[in-house]
């Protein structure tokens, strides 16, 4: 016979164990690329049994990415910062080292009480900047997205941005972070101005 738990000691369990909760992916161009992309197929993990394992962990890779999108990984209220990092996975313009150079990043700068913000990035890329803007384009969204956006700091619903007005912050749980008519503007050679938000 298997001797059962309290569930209050198994909710303890899991509230230890647990790393960083992160909200749903938010895309990063909502009303699509700026340009048209030249991958076909769906996002697919490339790791081999050969390279799995990296520091005793089991590597997740992510490439023929497609959609960007950026995910908040928020960290516990009590610890708090209010301060925040966007976090771009290497993987050579190849692939995204997901979980090694991404959400263990985001686990680490939690536990420091920092607000992180993953960017899943277009990736391959044949070229870059100035001969392909796509990794460009994508770095200077992610930015223009989070310092356009403040949180709401409650743990209400994910609303749509497409209610709210455009001077009003929308949450990052939101499914757009940003009025989708301000989310399409890209220009590699445009200069973002510089504004601050506590996360």
């Amino acid at each position: 016979m298997i001797a059962m738990r309290p569930p209050h000691l198994l909710l303890a369990l899991a509230l230890l164990t647990t790393p960083a909760i992160a909200q749903h992916p938010t895309l990063l161009w909502p009303n699509g690329n700026p340009e048209p992309t030249h991958l076909t197929g769906p996002e697919f993990d490339p790791t081999t049994d050969k390279d799995r394992m990296v520091s005793g962990k089991t590597a997740v890779r992510i490439t023929n990415v497609t959609h960007p999108t950026l995910t908040v990984y928020s960290p516990d209220p009590a610890k708090d910062t209010h301060a925040a990092a966007l976090v771009f996975p290497g993987g050579s313009y190849i692939r995204l080292s997901w979980s090694v150079e991404g959400t263990e990043v985001c686990d680490w700068l939690n536990s420091l009480g920092m607000t992180c913000i993953l960017v899943k990035y277009r990736v391959p890329e044949d070229a870059h900047y100035p001969a392909n803007t796509e990794d460009l384009e994508d770095a200077q969204q992610a930015m223009r997205l989070t310092r356009t956006t403040r949180p709401s700091g409650t743990s209400t619903p994910p609303t749509s941005a497409s209610s709210a007005s455009p001077r009003e912050p929308t949450s990052p749980s939101s499914s757009a972070l940003i009025p989708a008519s301000r989310a399409q503007t890209s220009h590699p050679q445009r200069s973002t101005p510089a504004r601050t938000s506590r996360w």
